[in-house]
């Protein structure tokens, strides 16, 4: 699991602090005390923190979890499309005890597997064209996707499809899954990333917050804080449009 950062403790300060809001105000309602009330506050911000990094830390080790699977099947369905054919038929033909295989066409026993990997879904056309290469409707086609023709093509033929998340799985369990070398993507720039935050969502939200900020300098005594904060937010909603300019 990677390490709890910044946005997380975050949060569960803030978790904390909630908590500590209400309770102290609740616990001072029945209690004169204030330092016992400070205590017993602080103990409830404590356990409602740490109950809430758990939760946030058991959530985020399941969304890590699930990425890495979905980048594990990612990566497969890529080096699977870029591989022949006949090499895609062999490694399934291993996955499910095949008898023999023919060009893209597994047999076990009396049932036959199509095999065929794609960059991109493939068409009720493609379907077709299996079909009619096996000579007879095969049980089942192993591909990356299909389109929603071809899915509703396949169904009314009674062929099974067994798309990415089914293909990955059955290798997995059989002890067949190949060694996957891809060149790693590129890292995206700091100028990048920084353009995927400031989308023109935020443009509304950073002005109208910004402008309010202005507008209450104007009535409070310390107005430096509310101004600098004011116009940091109103830059930002600008940046936000400029960045991200549409078409």
């Amino acid at each position: 699991m990677k390490k709890i950062n910044i946005a997380l403790i975050s949060d569960c300060i803030f978790c904390a602090l909630c908590a500590f809001a209400v309770s102290f105000t609740v616990i001072r309602f029945y209690i004169r005390n204030n330092a016992a009330a400070v205590a017993l506050s602080a103990v409830c911000a404590f356990s409602f923190g740490t109950i809430s990094l758990l939760f946030m830390l058991k959530r985020r080790q399941k969304a890590i979890h699930a990425a890495a699977e979905d980048k594990t099947v990612a990566d497969l369905m890529t080096y699977l499309a870029l591989q022949k054919d006949k090499d895609n038929a062999q490694l399934f033909s291993k996955a499910l005890g095949a008898d023999s295989r023919k060009g893209n066409y597994i047999f076990c026993g009396q049932e036959v597997a199509a095999v065929l990997f794609r960059a991109e879904p493939l068409g009720a056309n493609q379907v077709a064209m299996l079909i009619k290469g096996c000579g007879k409707t095969p049980d089942e086609i192993i591909c990356n996707h299909v389109t929603a023709d071809a899915a509703a093509f396949a169904k009314r033929l009674g062929v099974k499809l067994t798309l990415s998340q089914g293909a990955c799985t059955l290798l997995e369990k059989s002890g067949n899954m190949p060694e996957i070398n891809l060149p790693k993507m590129p890292s995206a720039g700091l100028f990048s990333r920084v353009k995927l935050r400031f989308t023109r969502k935020l443009c509304p939200s950073l002005f109208f917050s910004g402008m309010a900020l202005l507008l209450l300098s104007y009535f409070t005594f310390y107005p430096v804080y509310y101004i600098v904060s004011g116009a940091v937010l109103v830059i930002l909603s600008v940046l936000s449009l400029l960045i991200n300019q549409s078409s």
